[in-house]
């Protein structure tokens, strides 16, 4: 029941509530290890923090983030761009996303995982210090080289700055093989 509760958590980036029967449970995140498939349909293990509340004070800890989940409903692509400095105070945007996330309309079972990927990748955001810690972000690859020299045209785009940038590292989600692309580099990831 843990497993599928935790689950259920980080599908739809949810709170895990639980009862203080053991001293493990006294957090506000808990350390979960999230069991995936790749791209190659080989199972990947990544350590995730999910929220968690197992008394008052992990509530109090994530107050600000459910009172915004819960002024806020999303339906559709047009509603999380509308709403996004409220929901991703931590990102920037190019100005293509918005065409993008139009195509999103309601019922769409990717913009609830864009949703989710986005406030992760804020919530991760928030704690940087150096560089993008892309272990702490479930789904952030690279491309590979040889798909970059085919497709780069592809994942060049113009950010906020007015330069042109080509994005390698990328969020997956599904269903399909949808990405989220981050304007970070190789050599600005340790590995």
């Amino acid at each position: 029941i843990l497993s599928l509760c935790c689950t259920a958590a980080y599908v739809t980036d949810g709170l895990v509530v639980s009862l203080l029967s053991d001293p493990g449970w006294d957090t506000p995140q808990l350390p979960v290890i999230l069991k995936s498939l790749n791209d190659a349909a080989e199972l990947v293990e990544e350590p995730v923090d999910l929220p968690h509340a197992a008394r008052s004070t992990h509530v109090d800890h994530w107050s600000d983030w459910i009172q915004g989940r819960r002024r806020l409903h999303i339906e559709n692509g047009s509603d999380l761009w509308k709403n996004r400095v409220i929901l991703f105070p931590y990102l920037q945007f190019c100005d293509r996303v918005e065409f993008d996330l139009e195509s999103f309309k309601n019922g769409n079972p990717a913009l609830h995982q864009i949703n989710t990927a986005l406030a992760r990748l804020d919530r991760e955001t928030q704690l940087w210090e150096d560089f993008f810690r892309h272990q702490n972000v479930p789904h952030a690859t690279p491309e590979g080289q040889a798909t970059l020299d085919q497709y780069g045209h592809l994942r060049t785009f113009i950010c906020p700055d007015g330069l042109k940038r080509t994005f390698s590292w990328h969020l997956r989600f599904t269903p399909g093989a949808g990405r989220l692309y981050l304007p970070l580099s190789y050599n600005e990831h340790p590995n």
